[in-house]
């Protein structure tokens, strides 16, 4: 079976809507892909596909590929939106991701598009979970890449790099290879092209063991976060830029279950609470003063009031009265 039709397949289990749907496109081979794969797909035929590029400003060539993605996008009678971030050569990959996908979702807004798709594929996704490993994640970090969360869509989550290039090949189109990909300065790189290939030699298996290992890991997330909601004692409430709940029935948990909730919570605020998070919100209750905040970093803090046990971003502290959450 051809990677299209394969693709058209996985694809057709998202149940996307139609309308306006922005394709995320580095000019990289793996978004190039998307892009091809995306355009000649029947499962797309109701998207109103256009092509979202980021120049970060931080490579040489940045100008010359954001005009090839512009090129690729007018080659598909696709429109255009680009946007330069001078964020300088000093940039950190984490700071130029999220201000990539600040702009991608204020891009989607004005295009008025429910769905951004994002090339993330199946070695992304190994060497994610990799790299939460070793940094000692939680079940939620272990469970990867999620296929979707809110507008993001990865479709691209089954299928290997290689069969990507491979396909991109065949089109006829030339992709920009970013130099960063090799840069043993980088994290990720360093899992790419030294730690994995060794653990590949010495355990053939390892692939689709950490996959199943993320796929376990997710379902378990799946669990809390249901939980989470199911449990009528916390009265799970949205409280402006946060959410809330009851702080008197989270200290008669043990600490197990309450660093599940506490994950859980933070995932409704799209926020990590992580082992050394979840130990600073567990003294926030020990300690049991209203009005305490315990700052979590990243823009993330926990405040205790009125009995209740606050978790919001954005730097701000809660004041307003809170009101039912109801589904995601």
């Amino acid at each position: 079976m051809t990677l299209q039709r394969r693709f058209d397949r996985h694809l057709r289990g998202f149940h996307l809507p139609s309308g306006p749907a922005l394709v995320a496109v580095s000019g990289g081979p793996d978004s190039l892909a998307l892009l091809f794969l995306l355009h000649h797909s029947r499962v797309a035929r109701r998207l109103r596909l256009s092509v979202a590029h980021v120049d970060h400003g931080i490579h040489p060539e940045s100008a010359r590929v954001a005009r090839s993605v512009e090129q690729a996008a007018h080659r598909l009678g696709l429109s255009f939106a680009g946007k330069r971030l001078e964020l300088g050569r000093a940039a950190t990959e984490t700071k130029a991701r999220e201000a990539r996908y600040r702009w991608l979702v204020e891009e989607a807004e004005r295009a008025g598009a429910r769905l951004i798709f994002t090339a993330h594929h199946r070695d992304d996704q190994i060497e994610t979970i990799v790299m939460r490993l070793l940094k000692g994640s939680g079940p939620a970090g272990l469970a990867g890449i999620p296929s979707r969360r809110g507008r993001l869509v990865r479709p691209l989550l089954p299928f290997r790099r290689e069969e990507l290039a491979a396909f991109l090949h065949e089109q006829g189109v030339n992709a920009w290879q970013d130099p960063a990909n090799s840069d043993p300065r980088h994290e990720r790189s360093q899992v790419r092209t030294e730690l994995l290939p060794r653990l590949r030699e010495r355990f053939p298996g390892i692939e689709e063991s950490l996959l199943e290992m993320g796929r376990l890991a997710a379902a378990e997330r799946t669990a809390w976060d249901a939980l989470l909601e199911s449990l009528p004692e916390l009265d799970l409430t949205r409280d402006g830029d946060g959410v809330s709940v009851a702080a008197t029935p989270l200290r008669g948990y043990d600490s197990g279950v309450l660093r599940g909730l506490l994950a859980a919570l933070g995932r409704r605020v799209g926020y990590q609470v992580g082992p050394a998070r979840a130990g600073r919100i567990e003294r926030l209750l020990a300690g049991g003063q209203s009005g305490a905040v315990a700052e979590l970093g990243s823009g993330g803090a926990a405040e205790l009031s009125f009995g209740r046990l606050r978790l919001f971003r954005g730097g701000r502290h809660l004041t307003c009265e809170p009101r039912v959450v109801s589904g995601g």
